[in-house]
């Protein structure tokens, strides 16, 4: 499985392509719309979001997570508080203006360091 870094100008997140493009699927159903096209943001790398497009994403976000706050019933509480915690804090960091989608190194390690 491989993995992709968002990169923002205070924080950075590393996740599985496979969720990010899950992500965007759930946007794109949530309002968002891009500012380019869809597969635009699951296929390439070393490309930079705008300030508009990741307050959209996150608008999003924020509308994904109270979904799931309110209507997912047939998930353990634990795992649907972990999902929305996370769909928070990708609200907070789209909020937080432009960034990049980068490729993870082969070999990365959970923790380490990315520069």
């Amino acid at each position: 499985m491989s993995n992709i870094r968002l990169k923002g100008r205070c924080e950075s997140f590393v996740m599985a392509v496979d969720f990010w493009e899950d992500l965007l699927a759930w946007a794109i159903e949530a309002g968002w719309e891009p500012e380019r096209a869809p597969d635009f943001y699951r296929s390439e790398t070393g490309i930079e979001v705008s300030a508009d497009d990741a307050d959209n994403l996150a608008d999003a976000m924020e509308h994904i997570a109270g979904d799931f706050a309110l209507t997912e019933t047939q998930v353990p509480e634990k795992f649907l508080r972990e999902l929305v915690d996370g769909l928070r804090n990708l609200t907070r960091f789209f909020k937080n203006g432009e960034f990049h989608i980068n490729d993870v190194p082969a070999g990365y390690v959970p923790g380490s360091s990315l520069t």
